[in-house]
Parts: structure tokens; C-alpha cells; sequence
């Protein structure tokens, strides 16, 4: 939207402006023109910028969590269409031991207002005990006419589990190759997927991950 204020219409209210003690003669600018753009909205996920690391035997439980975890922006429309996130202020934690939580400040964007300006984190951390052990692989999806044989069809898994350990969770493990995903590769390898995650399993890692499988007619 355009305005425009005209000289003599400053001149009537120059007493309001300046006082009634002040006289002005004349305004060098016959016309005052404002423009002003229009403001349009949009809402981003707030991108957490984070560097953290642990005391041995630590680990963190999920990723860092931030809230709100999304905020809305108001500026014009050609800077909002090249925003796609908002990005916090760096966050740094050493030696980590056991949960964290507090404030971050978002990063400006020139011209752009947003909703909230700061946002709370919280991250989980705990003590783990690790468990490596050999998984066999098995099969889903297979038609009832085909076979599908898997190579290697054990793979090691590498459990990470909270401490102090009950049970053995990797007896629970249920890792598995969907014929699905063999008959969309192209390659014939296929990911190793897990049905399940045991209780007290924080996070796990597979050897290897991608397996080679063939399938024969019966």
C-alpha cells in the first residue's frame, strides 16, 4: 500500500508536531509518499544447531528437543518463499553425564519478525551398557510361490542398553528383509529392517546393514 502526506496538509498540523511555540515557514518537500509492503506469514520448523559429547559410557536418548518446534514468520512474500526453517543459536555441551535443558535464542533473518524469539531444548542422556551379538535374518513378504535366500543371514547387532541391564533384550531382537524391498532394488541388496525394539534398548546398530539376496522359483 502507497500514502502520501502533501505539504500543506503537514503545515496544519505542524503545532501538533512541533509545539505552538514553533512556526514553520515552509516544508522543502511538497509531497511525503510511504510505502508499505505487504506482510504475508509463514510457518518453519526451528532447526536445533547443536555440538554435544559424553563421559564414557554416556549417551544421548533421542535428539535434542526444542519448544515450540516451530515458529511463525511475518515478512513480504518474496523473502518468506526462500525460508524453509529457522535455525537456533549454537549450543555446545562437553563430558555430558545426565540430562540437559534450557533456553536458545533463534538466529535473526533480516526483516523477518517471528512469533516467539527463543525457544526451550532438553535433551535426555544416560548410562549405557553395550551388548554386540549375531541376529539371524529372516524373511516377510515372500510369495508363496518363490524363496528368498538371504547372504549372510546372520548379521551382528551392536546394542546399546540402559544400565544397570535386565534381562537380555537381544534374545528380542526381530530383524527381517521385505521381499517388497528386493523387488524395487535393482542391485538385488537389501536393508535389514527390525520388527521390534526391545525394552531398555536405547539405540542399535547392524553388520552389515545391506544384505544380498536371491530368489528362486519352488
Amino acid at each position: 500500500d502507497v500514502y502520501y502526506v502533501t505539504a500543506s496538509d503537514l503545515q496544519e498540523y505542524s503545532h501538533v508536531m512541533y509545539g505552538d511555540d514553533v512556526t514553520v515557514e515552509y516544508f522543502e518537500t511538497d509531497t511525503l509518499f510511504f510505502t508499505f509492503p505487504k506482510v504475508d506469514h509463514k510457518k518453519v520448523p526451528v532447526d536445533p544447531a547443536y555440538s554435544v559429547s559424553f563421559k564414557t559410557q554416556y549417551t544421548r536418548v533421542g535428539d535434542l528437543k526444542v519448544v515450540p518446534d516451530s515458529v511463525v514468520l511475518y515478512g513480504e512474500q518474496k523473502i518468506l518463499k526462500n525460508i524453509d526453517r529457522v535455525i537456533t543459536k549454537p549450543l555446545r555441551k562437553a563430558d555430558l553425564s545426565s540430562d540437559i535443558q534450557g533456553v536458545l535464542g533463534l538466529e535473526p533473518i533480516s526483516n523477518i519478525r517471528f512469533s516467539v524469539n527463543e525457544v526451550e531444548y532438553s535433551m535426555e542422556v544416560a548410562r549405557y551398557v553395550e551388548i554386540v551379538t549375531d541376529v539371524k535374518v529372516e524373511t516377510r513378504n515372500v510369495p508363496t510361490d518363490k524363496d528368498m535366500l538371504i547372504i549372510p543371514s546372520t548379521v551382528q547387532a551392536k546394542l546399546k542398553c540402559y544400565f544397570p541391564l535386565n534381562g537380555d533384550p537381544a534374545s528380542e531382537m526381530r530383524l527381517y528383509v521385505d521381499y517388497e524391498d528386493f523387488f524395487n532394488t535393482v542391485s538385488g541388496k537389501c536393508p535389514v529392517k527390525n520388527a521390534v525394539l526391545p525394552e531398555g534398548v536405547i539405540s542399535y546398530e547392524i553388520d552389515p546393514f545391506y544384505v544380498e539376496c536371491i530368489v528362486r522359483e519352488k
